[in-house]
């Protein structure tokens, strides 16, 4: 097993929010370090981690797909014992769906709540196989931060649904799973990227004043 290591951006005094990534980019990848930059100037306490199949895709030069969703919720309890203070849950596209799980768990104390950015409602072109069956069953709130042109779910489907007043979803004007708009929309990815943070950490500070 592959010793995890947690970065921490921010002042720790801060509220705290544990970031994970999504399945084919690391914590350092340009979302991340621009969803986590913004995070920080809203006086939010970033901490991120790589997944084991991350490392080893870094340690060893290729690509490797993620293990399946039960091994990556033990990886991230893991993390969590590291961390040992209260937090918000948090990730990027898979790492959301991640995260979204630790929310099942009653005991898990120092959760206080969880978000997505970007979370995928459904595999691409498959709307049919939704992946929120377990949103029933949250015992914390979840914000969902979202483009309105995400291919894992956009605007016109998650309005479709009928999601639990435990979930909350917060658009991106024009936004794709990157947040990133199109260029005749006039709105920039890097503000989507600032409204992302603002989102976040106004859910934050409603649960944890």
């Amino acid at each position: 097993m592959t010793q995890t290591k947690v970065r921490i951006d921010g002042n720790e005094s801060s509220p705290a929010l544990v970031l994970a990534h999504g399945a084919g980019a690391s914590s350092d990848s340009a979302f991340m370090e621009s969803l986590t930059r913004n995070l920080v100037q809203e006086e939010v306490c970033v901490y991120r981690f790589d997944f084991e199949y991350m490392l080893w895709a870094r340690e060893h030069g290729r690509k490797r797909p993620p293990p399946r969703l039960p091994a990556l919720i033990e990886e991230y309890v893991r993390v969590l014992d590291i961390v040992d203070r209260p937090c918000f849950v948090a990730g990027k596209s898979m790492g959301g769906r991640v995260a979204s799980h630790m929310l099942l768990e009653s005991g898990l104390e120092n959760v206080l709540g969880g978000l997505a950015f970007g979370f995928p409602f459904h595999p691409v072109g498959k709307q049919d196989k939704l992946r929120t069956d377990h949103f029933q069953n949250l015992c914390k709130k979840l914000l969902i931060v979202q483009g309105e042109r995400d291919a894992f779910g956009n605007q016109a489907l998650v309005q479709s649904l009928k999601l639990e007043s435990t979930v909350q979803v917060a658009w991106c004007p024009g936004g794709d799973h990157d947040l990133n708009p199109l260029k005749r929309s006039g709105i920039t990815q890097a503000q989507n990227m600032s409204l992302a943070a603002q989102r976040a950490a106004t859910f934050m500070r409603i649960i944890q004043p």
